[in-house]
């Protein structure tokens, strides 16, 4: 089993691998086969999210379905687009901001967004070096590390 420094160094191995993949419309990508790795979005040429999954086709499927429970991307441009933070309570919880105006339009249309969005991914079947790449690639293109927060 490796050591840290191990994984890490690999980690920085794969986000090479993972800038010179191709970049995909997400139409091609969602073609793509269902396995697991790290995902990038790019909304005109900028990355704008890294995401980590198991299933690929099907992860990317779900970002860009009208459900509050599988669309968080689209659910977290909502809430900055109007100004929310995130919230537990019923007044604004992830129902109400996917289902009643006026925030339900700017959730679909955050959907929309996503799915003109560019994509690149790398297979990764380690879940440790899922984890590292993740991370560095957040930090690298300075996006949102939302996603690591449990607060």
């Amino acid at each position: 089993m490796r050591d840290f420094d191990g994984f890490v160094g690999a980690a920085k191995d794969l986000f090479g691998e993972l800038v010179q993949q191709e970049l995909l419309s997400f139409e091609d990508a969602v073609k793509l086969k269902d396995t697991p790795g790290i995902y990038v979005f790019y909304e005109e040429g900028t990355p704008v999210y890294v995401g980590r999954t198991r299933k690929l086709r099907q992860r990317l499927r779900a970002h860009v379905s009208d459900s509050h429970n599988s669309a968080s991307y689209a659910l977290k441009r909502t809430r900055a687009a109007h100004g929310l933070a995130a919230t537990y309570t019923k007044s604004m919880s992830r129902k109400v901001i996917a289902t009643e105006e006026p925030y339900r339009q700017t959730f679909l249309d955050e959907i929309a967004k996503i799915k003109g969005m560019r994509i690149r991914f790398l297979e990764v079947q380690d879940p440790i070096e899922q984890y590292l790449l993740e991370l560095l690639a957040s930090l690298k293109f300075e996006v949102s590390l939302s996603g690591f927060d449990t607060s």
